[in-house]
């Protein structure tokens, strides 16, 4: 009977370890997307050729509106282009560049792995600097911000749902174990 106490004092040691370690795990996974959260933003980039203009705007997800970065002469733009580079780990990014009288400079300053994406962005902005086309819109995907919520969803599982799952199981066959042993 003593020997079996100090079993389960060893075991809730164990299972307390467990649940403290799963907890950190679990904030570390809700912590680091939410500061995500704040640095990822949406691009937009609006022309109009009446006022001769274009705007590149960014949205952040806490911001209902697209607040105006930067502004370019629509006669000073000549035509997009795409430049790849190559990340941390060797895959190619593609970045689509505007080739302006003042130099060139970045659509936004996200690169991407798409390259039939950034190819469309291209296209759509070349097209309509030959076309007579009143107006242009280009919108980033809002898609990015969904990739944090999943880390956080994740997160708040891993440091208090599963804790508790662990911890009745154990419970549960730490009982079945005692029944068990008390019919004998």
């Amino acid at each position: 009977m003593i020997f079996e106490d100090k079993e389960n004092i060893g075991i809730e040691i164990i299972l307390k370890a467990i649940t403290f370690i799963l907890r950190i795990a679990g904030f570390s996974f809700m912590i680091l997307p939410s500061v995500m959260l704040c640095l990822i933003s949406a691009d937009q980039f609006v022309c109009q050729r009446s006022k001769n203009l274009c705007e590149f705007k960014e949205r952040h997800i806490w911001q209902s509106e697209y607040t105006i970065e930067k502004v370019v002469a629509l006669s000073d733009i000549h035509n997009a282009y795409i430049e790849s580079h190559l990340n941390d780990r060797g895959s190619t990014l593609y970045q689509v560049y505007l080739n302006t009288q003042k130099g060139a400079f970045p659509l936004s300053n996200k690169s991407i792995s798409n390259y039939d994406f950034q190819s469309e962005t291209k296209a759509k902005i070349n097209s309509y600097l030959k076309s007579n086309q009143e107006s242009l819109e280009i919108t980033g995907s809002d898609l990015w911000f969904l990739f944090p919520f999943l880390f956080i969803v994740i997160g708040f599982f891993v440091a208090f749902i599963l804790p508790i799952i662990i911890s009745r199981i154990y419970r549960k066959k730490r009982n079945i174990d005692i029944g068990i042993q008390k019919c004998f």
